[in-house]
Parts: C-alpha cells; sequence; structure tokens
C-alpha cells in the first residue's frame, strides 16, 4: 500500500480476505488499522534507494558553475515534483527569511510538472510559485531547475535538503535520499517522514 486510501464498502469487505498488507512506514500501517479499521495482518518494507548513486563523488563546483553560483555559494534545495501539496510555498518562505542572514545563498527547486498528469490546480500552483519568488524578491537566489535525470549529482552539491509537504507523505523518498548523501535534511513533521 503507498498512500492514505478511502476504501469503498466493496475495498472494505475484500481487505477481509487478503492476509498480508504490505506498507511503506509505520504511519502508512496505523492510518490502515486505525482510519480505516483494517484489522487484516500487515508488514512494513520502507522504500529503498541505491546508496551508491548518493555516496559517489560528484564534482560540485561543476554543479555550481553550471548554475552560474559561485563555488562559496551555499546550497538549499527542494526535490519532488511541482504539486500543490509538496511545499514549495513554505521553502520559498522561509529561503526569504535565510537570504536576510545568510547573503551567500541560493535555492534549487529541482522538479517539474508531472508530464502525463497536469492539472489546473497545479499549473495555478506552478504560476504561484513563480509569483511568490518575485514578490519575496528571491529572483537572483531561486532557480528552478525542471526535471532532472541526476537528481543524486545535484543533491551532492546541496548544504541542507528540504522536505516540506503540507500534507503526510506516506514515506518521503527524499528524505532518505539526502540522508544516503550526508546531507542534513529538514523535513515536514508527519506521516511517513517520521
Amino acid at each position: 500500500s503507498h498512500g492514505y486510501p478511502e476504501l469503498s464498502c466493496f475495498d472494505t469487505f475484500f481487505s477481509k480476505m487478503i492476509n498480508t498488507f504490505i506498507y511503506i512506514s509505520r504511519d502508512q500501517a496505523q492510518y490502515h488499522k486505525i482510519r480505516l479499521k483494517i484489522r487484516t495482518r500487515g508488514k512494513i518494507i520502507h522504500n529503498g534507494v541505491d546508496i551508491f548513486e548518493f555516496l559517489r563523488p560528484y564534482d560540485e563546483e561543476e554543479i555550481h558553475n553550471e548554475f552560474g553560483f559561485g563555488s562559496e555559494t551555499k546550497l538549499v534545495g527542494i526535490v519532488g515534483r511541482i504539486d500543490w501539496w509538496k511545499g514549495h510555498e513554505y521553502f520559498l518562505e522561509a529561503m526569504a527569511k535565510v537570504v536576510q542572514s545568510t547573503p551567500d545563498v541560493k535555492g534549487l527547486i529541482i522538479g517539474d510538472l508531472e508530464k502525463n498528469v497536469v492539472t489546473q490546480k497545479n499549473l495555478r500552483y506552478f504560476e504561484k510559485l513563480k509569483s511568490l519568488v518575485k514578490s519575496l524578491d528571491l529572483g537572483e537566489k531561486i532557480v528552478f531547475t525542471g526535471f532532472r535525470q541526476d537528481v543524486p549529482r545535484l543533491i551532492s552539491a546541496l548544504d541542507v535538503l528540504v522536505h516540506a509537504s503540507s500534507i503526510p507523505e506516506p514515506f518521503g523518498l527524499v528524505v532518505i535520499e539526502g540522508m544516503a548523501a550526508g546531507k542534513p535534511v529538514v523535513a515536514t513533521a508527519a506521516g511517513g517522514v517520521l
């Protein structure tokens, strides 16, 4: 199970015939037990990452140069698709405060709108984020990288990785990706992240 579903009567009836549910976090298992009242046995198997991709040496200076940053620039990043509940606005609001005390810091928003399922809500959210960058005077401080296939490489250059989802994540894969890379992670204290 991946997520926090609402079960139909049909689903609830057939859930009694399941021998074991596999959950990706304790929070998800608790949700099924308490909220959905599923008493069937469950097993928690956390998501995993290929840690070797996050431990490989990457050229951080090359990454800084790619975005036009000096090698001394501190990088803070948020990784994840542009989606209304991923908390990018909280990241931007926090960055507006951080740049006041640490002027040589830049932010990377690593990710893009999901190509196959672009909703009007997410399009409006993306426009809101771009407007927020302007209104918070972060135009020189924030880079939207778009979709990237080299996420482990980009994480290697971050000084801090942020996970800011506004609703509980079932697991929060980017949190363990940051941990695998040995980066400090600031994360929303909810859901599977805990």
